[in-house]
């Protein structure tokens, strides 16, 4: 299976803490939202990272499909 790369868009900034935790992930914060973009492997990694995301109590505003990682 390939990975598909998402993009994760956050309200606000992402704790460091959070930041941390999500190796493998670009993180780019501007104004009003952070976003987070990397390769998941499948849904259960994904559901995973969002989950995490929601256990820092970081509002998502949208999750969008970027197509497949390229090594």
């Amino acid at each position: 299976m390939v990975a598909e790369v998402f993009e994760i868009v956050v309200r606000g900034r992402v704790p460091e803490a959070l930041a941390a935790e999500l190796v493998g992930f670009e993180i780019r914060p501007d104004a009003e939202t952070t976003v987070v973009r990397g390769p998941v492997a499948d849904q259960a990694k994904l559901l995973g990272v969002l989950g995490l995301i929601r256990g820092f109590d970081a509002a998502i505003v949208s999750v969008t499909s970027r197509g497949p990682a390229v090594d």
